[in-house]
């Protein structure tokens, strides 16, 4: 099962879960957002 079909799953089920959305394009904010994301074990798209 994917980390997509997983996160539906779970939201299907009644958990609070959630996708984070950030745009930006500034090297410091996108480099911030991926250390934050990786030291909490949050998964991310870019």
């Amino acid at each position: 099962m994917s980390s997509l079909e997983k996160f539906v799953e779970y939201y299907r089920a009644g958990e609070q879960i959630g996708i984070y959305s950030i745009c930006s394009a500034h090297p410091l904010v996108t480099g911030t957002i991926l250390e934050q994301m990786f030291d909490n074990g949050y998964r991310t798209a870019i």
